[in-house]
């Protein structure tokens, strides 16, 4: 029986890919052949080949995220993005992640997290998957802790001015000020509208305060 030309391309994938891990490019060589289909319309015959299965899912990703971001702006209010600039060196060392395109890949998954749970995990994988985390790391995720405990209270700058971790708080945020200066002390000083945390009188607990001033903040807030 003379096979088609499909089915001997098909053939001929099966008999070149024998090596560990080869089902996943069968599978990926069989869409490209037959097509995935349009998968948010009647039409099933496809368009894929004209611009590769990696393309076609990366367009359709970005498309339907872009989708659901409108829909999430029409429901939800956006909350702002806290700017955090700190005297810490915060970066994912050459030497940890020697491949470039592993450590890009990285840092955009950083950039993509929302919650305090995903930062933990993602720094447990590092681990996992690189070894001991080195200082630099640890600085790099208690950043983006920092970023995103700021972004749930709409604070909209937290950075060093002057031996002081400056707290600016964003339009329409308040604030407990007897509250928030009464458990701090003199190591807080706290305004209409920014908080200044003094690093030499904090020493070397500095960051571990800085965390506890802004979930002392959501808590007055939550109250």
């Amino acid at each position: 029986k003379q096979l088609t030309d499909v089915a001997q391309r098909r053939l001929r994938t099966i008999f070149e890919a024998t090596e560990l891990g080869a089902g996943f490019r069968i599978a990926m060589k069989d869409l490209e052949i037959r097509g995935a289909g349009n998968l948010l319309g009647p039409e099933q015959s496809g368009h894929m080949g004209a611009v590769g299965f990696e393309l076609y899912c990366r367009l359709l990703s970005e498309a339907v995220a872009a989708l659901k971001a409108r829909a999430e702006r029409k429901t939800a209010p956006e909350l702002p993005s806290t700017t955090v600039d700190l005297p810490l060196t915060a970066y994912i060392p050459d030497k940890y992640v020697p491949d470039l395109s592993t450590r890009l890949a990285l840092y955009m998954r950083l950039a993509k997290l929302s919650s305090l749970e995903e930062a933990g995990e993602f720094g447990t994988e590092l681990e996992d998957r690189f070894g001991p985390l080195p200082l630099q790391i640890k600085n790099l995720l208690y950043m983006v802790r920092v970023k995103l405990m700021g972004s749930r209270l709409g604070i909209q700058e937290i950075s060093s001015e002057r031996g002081q971790v400056v707290i600016k708080l964003g339009p329409g945020v308040g604030i407990d000020k007897p509250t928030m200066q009464g458990y701090f002390g003199d190591r807080l000083k706290v305004g209409t509208r920014q908080l200044r945390l003094d690093i030499k009188l904090a020493g070397k607990e500095w960051k571990r305060m800085l965390e506890g001033v802004i979930g002392k903040m959501a808590q007055t807030i939550d109250d």
